[in-house]
């Protein structure tokens, strides 16, 4: 898919790079935080909801040296831009191309992970076509999707997302609903006075309850300048 309608971008080096839509989804700093947030073994199953062109498991890959993965993705376009992502980097990725809820696998996982469209589908009219279907509940619910991940977790697994903030309370319910309790939490700020606008949760199936609540990650110093914190650089792999 090598036209004015996508570009080759590098993330970290210019060993890793993604090819996504010009004008359509595009990835931000939600994936690449929620990858450091769970580290990963490289032999684990892991499953990504919502993979997008494929950034989460390219992160799990660099980080930590997974190279076998399932994920699923809804939309056809984001679906083909993702296998071919993987293919660049040799990746084994089973894609599942459709609604995550129709979606099977006879193993169980050990990791989950999701950037979800975590907008209610009501919410922000704004976003059109490929956007909105990827930021926003418009054909799976919240719940539905935890439900449906739970199902396929096995024991003492775990599942990472990234959250809106004033949805935090009702991940939490519905994760303990479907015996899969938060364990940690980080809150991301743009500032260090700005209010917090995504959280990072992490679950565990068949956990006791006890939820750590880990330093806040500050983004910027100035976002009008787009200077990032220390602790954000790190994550960002940039040069200060």
């Amino acid at each position: 898919m090598k036209n004015d309608h996508s570009t080759l971008d590098t993330i970290y080096s210019p060993q890793l790079t993604i090819r996504q839509s010009t004008h359509g989804y595009r990835f931000g700093i939600d994936p690449v935080v929620l990858a450091h947030f769970t580290p990963v073994t490289s032999h684990k199953r892991v499953l990504d909801i919502g993979t997008g062109a494929g950034v989460i498991p390219l992160l799990l890959n660099y980080l930590y040296g997974v190279t076998r993965f399932h994920a699923v993705e809804l939309q056809p376009c984001l679906a083909q831009l993702a296998r071919e992502n993987f293919q660049r980097h040799q990746l084994e990725v089973e894609l599942f191309q459709g609604n995550f809820l129709e979606f099977s696998c006879p193993q169980k996982f050990h990791h989950i992970f999701s950037n979800p469209p975590f907008r209610r589908s009501k919410s922000g009219q704004h976003a059109t076509g490929q956007r909105r279907l990827a930021r926003h509940e418009s054909v799976m619910e919240l719940e539905q999707m935890i439900s449906r991940g739970a199902e396929l977790l096995e024991k003492s697994g775990r599942f990472s997302l990234v959250m809106l903030t004033e949805r935090f309370a009702e991940l939490t319910q519905y994760l303990r609903r479907y015996n899969v309790e938060a364990k940690r939490a980080r809150f991301v700020h743009a500032t260090a006075s700005a209010p917090s606008r995504i959280c990072l949760v992490e679950g565990r199936k068949g956990a006791k309850p006890g939820l750590t609540v880990e330093e806040p990650l500050i983004v910027y110093q100035d976002p009008h300048r787009r200077i990032y914190t220390p602790q954000c650089l790190k994550l960002l792999r940039e040069e200060e």
